[in-house]
């Protein structure tokens, strides 16, 4: 999920693919989840302000 994104986009030449199974799409998805209150510890305080997970998929690709 938004680790392995953050890892992937900070490490390019240590990881070279993703696989990512019901990850969250954008930190928004955290706001409208049912399990918002499980996910709440992968949110980053006001990431949206710099970027989005999308915005991290671009750079692991």
């Amino acid at each position: 999920g938004p680790a392995a994104l953050h890892a992937a986009a900070l490490e390019p030449g240590l990881i070279s693919q993703l696989q990512l199974e019901d990850s969250l799409n954008s930190w928004r998805d955290l706001l409208t989840s049912q399990d918002a209150f499980h996910l709440l510890p992968l949110a980053v305080q006001n990431v949206l302000t710099y970027y989005d997970l999308p915005d991290l998929k671009k750079l692991s690709d």
